[in-house]
């Protein structure tokens, strides 16, 4: 009767689960370990991100929660509740106190005067590479019975089998939105990143705002110096850009030598002091292409939701509309939407 029941628990569990959407994935893993445990709470570490944790709060005394990122194929850390840094902070070390040894390469059981935790970490389908660890907090239900404990080795390799598949259909997939030259992501990504973050900003009540930054006179540079020039010094202000914002903000090359940032979070006076700050970078910025050094500056337009618009097209159209008027008003400035 286990084993039917095993099989049925795993059948639907295996056919809700949407192969295009890693997030979904590790969510409905993790709820479903927290049913099954009764457990307190459940949390997800992406790689070997809990192993480091644990060092880290061991040898230093804090840690830091990894940051959620826009478009990663596979989120860093998540949990079934909420925790705060500083309760993290105090899990973590507990974690700390209680392990033996700081090896979580297979099943590991903690106790600890005041509580209980359980890591299972999950390898890859294919390769065995390790994808993440899911640990879990105060179990209530007696895990070493053999119904629990099968049921959850079960659960890993359909788990490990349709994670491995979503993060190769999500890998695949984001190559179509990642522009070659700079490593940011494309046009086509940018309608999928503003609808997604104008209906979270809605639900949370929250704004952010979109940057639309042109270079100044680059015809005259790929007039006079080659168009191989160009794209090399399109490719640097990519990688700049793209270490200069943070880690939910979304970088985007919208064409030729214009670009597009997307700062989570941020009002129109947050964003016109980043983009000052990027402004400054950019004209400061030593661009050294086959050893000769190349200066450029940008125009920068700022439009931000829902402050002077709440639909994509209007944010773009606005962004662009105000990235126009700082070039009209001398160029190397910003102009912020009206």
């Amino acid at each position: 009767m286990g084993d039917i029941l095993v099989l049925q628990k795993l059948l639907n569990f295996e056919s809700d689960l949407e192969l295009d959407n890693c997030r979904e994935v590790v969510l409905k893993t993790m709820k479903l370990f927290q049913n099954e445990f009764e457990a307190q709470e459940v949390y997800w570490f992406l790689g070997e991100r809990l192993e480091v944790m644990i060092r880290t709060q061991f040898e230093q005394g804090s840690i830091q929660i990894p940051r959620a990122r826009l478009g990663e194929a596979c989120p860093q850390y998540l949990t079934t509740g909420s925790k705060s840094q500083g309760e993290l902070n105090s899990l973590i070390a507990g974690l700390a106190k209680g392990l033996i040894q700081f090896d979580l390469n297979d099943f590991v059981h903690i106790k600890t005067t005041d509580s209980e935790f359980l890591i299972w970490p999950i390898y890859g389908h294919v390769n065995q590479e390790k994808i993440g660890d899911i640990l879990i907090e105060k179990p209530r239900k007696d895990w070493k019975t053999t119904w629990v404990f099968e049921s959850i080795v079960y659960v890993r390799q359909v788990v490990a089998r349709n994670l491995t598949e979503a993060l190769r259909f999500v890998r695949a997939r984001e190559l179509a939105y990642v522009d070659d030259l700079t490593g940011l992501f494309n046009q086509r990504y940018l309608a999928m990143a503003l609808d997604r973050q104008i209906s979270l900003s809605r639900r949370q009540k929250n704004c952010f705002s979109v940057l639309f930054l042109d270079i100044d006179h680059f015809k005259e540079v790929n007039d006079q110096h080659g168009h191989i020039i160009g794209s090399k010094i399109l490719s640097q202000l990519g990688q700049m850009l793209k270490t200069n914002i943070r880690g939910n903000d979304v970088g985007i090359r919208y064409g030729g030598d214009e670009y597009l940032l997307m700062l989570v979070g941020a009002n129109a006076v947050n964003a016109n002091v980043a983009a000052e700050r990027i402004r400054a970078l950019i004209s400061r910025k030593d661009f050294i292409v086959d050893g000769r050094t190349y200066k450029i500056t940008t125009s920068i337009g700022v439009a931000a939701f829902p402050e002077h618009a709440e639909s994509r097209d209007s944010l773009i159209s606005l962004a662009d509309q105000a990235m126009y008027q700082s070039k009209n008003s001398g160029r190397n400035c910003i102009y912020i939407a009206s």
